[in-house]
């Protein structure tokens, strides 16, 4: 029977099902884990007990918590803020780059589907952030192919860009793009532009550094989730407040002189990247964001891509999160690029090597379906592990 569907159709059957399993476990695993995982006690950090980094989701949901059941609420939004997140990502891809690299980078293990096998980075606030930032670039888009833009529109990627920020403080270092892509949609304001995001970027980073919180305001909240939540006993998330940001990068320090960290590390980096240098090269990206961006912001979206990978590096030790985000928001950008490319020029010269990756052709089918189901991604591991497992 498999025989007679197509290679497109079948790799496909087998990457949905595979994420849409992921999904669901890593989605069921979270609801289970309800209150007592670090997902939720991240989540719970919260303004009331004093001004604290990362704290308005966690006041929102304390002001609801009045009214319906945190884990009801939390749980119907994220599943939302997945499916919203995901199905827009498709859609930019199938539209804009060729069938195979659009199976190939989405359900790659370090991109979409990281999010979703990983079952205990499930649920944290990172995918709200990564559709926000999608929100924004995709206005910023939209402005730069009509050549118009009302404030209203100004205003909506104000509110991303600033909603973000409040979090959680790890935008500061995954917001570089969509920022450039503002800056280019604003055209002759790109200076006004610039120094308003170089505002609230200063005040975001003064905001992640100074207010850390203190154990006092940890106990506190603790205290106040308790009259909430009966069975809330795990800090999770919390644990981390009041930590100084020299003890993050002793801490992450001791991981980069591990061997088996260190060398898994690499080895992602060369998994995940692989099929993006592949998609770059034959699609000629770089003298298409030349074309659309200019060379000084063409230059400067490298950089951009590059900052959040070199800096969190030493300041973290979610590898695995670094490599995805990092990869993504660039592919992102990228296809966001080629669309615009695409709306003034209607074609694009890719490379004739292009035709070779179809998934007709045996060898690419195979090495497809080993390359999107053999590998697993993790956003953590021990100090003496591994990033990457293998199936």
């Amino acid at each position: 029977m498999l025989k007679d569907i197509p290679n497109k159709y079948l790799i496909f059957i087998i990457a949905i099902l595979l994420f849409s399993f992921s999904f669901l476990s890593s989605f069921s695993y979270f609801i289970d884990s309800y209150p007592n995982k670090y997902a939720w006690g991240e989540l719970f950090i919260k303004y009331t007990d004093g001004f604290i980094r990362r704290g308005l989701l966690g006041s929102i949901l304390f002001a609801a918590s009045n009214f319906v059941s945190v884990c009801f609420v939390w749980s119907t939004s994220i599943f939302i803020i997945y499916t919203v997140f995901f199905k827009k990502v498709y859609t930019l891809f199938n539209n804009n780059i060729s069938y195979f690299f659009t199976i190939i980078l989405f359900f790659s293990p370090s991109m979409l589907s990281f999010s979703v096998r990983d079952r205990d980075l499930f649920g944290r606030k990172d995918v709200l952030i990564l559709l926000l930032l999608f929100i924004a670039m995709s206005l910023c888009t939209k402005i730069i192919k009509s050549q118009q833009a009302s404030p209203y529109i100004w205003l909506k990627i104000a509110a991303c860009y600033s909603f973000s920020f409040l979090v959680h403080e790890i935008t500061l270092f995954f917001s570089l793009l969509p920022a450039l892509l503002a800056v280019i949609a604003s055209d002759k304001n790109k200076l006004r532009t610039s120094i308003a995001i170089f505002i609230i970027f200063c005040a975001s980073a003064y905001f992640a550094i100074h207010y850390q919180g203190t154990e006092a305001i940890r106990d506190a909240m603790v205290a106040d989730w308790r009259t909430v939540i009966d069975s809330f006993s795990d800090l999770g998330g919390m644990q981390f407040i009041g930590s100084s940001l020299a003890q993050n990068i002793d801490t992450s320090s001791n991981w980069l002189k591990s061997y088996p960290v260190m060398k898994s590390y690499a080895l992602a980096w060369i998994l995940t990247l692989t099929p993006i240098a592949l998609f770059l090269y034959i699609y000629r990206f770089h003298s298409i964001n030349v074309s659309v961006a200019g060379k000084f912001f063409a230059w400067c979206s490298y950089l951009c891509a590059l900052f959040p990978a070199v800096t969190l590096t030493f300041l973290i030790n979610d590898f695995g999160r670094i490599i995805s985000y990092s990869s993504l928001l660039f592919v992102i950008y990228a296809v966001f690029i080629i669309e615009i490319y695409k709306s003034k020029h209607k074609d694009i010269q890719a490379r004739n090597i292009i035709n070779f990756f179809d998934f007709s052709n045996r060898y690419v089918f195979i090495a497809s379906i080993l390359y999107i189901t053999c590998w697993k991604l993790h956003h953590w591991t021990n100090i003496n592990g591994s990033l990457i497992s293998w199936f």
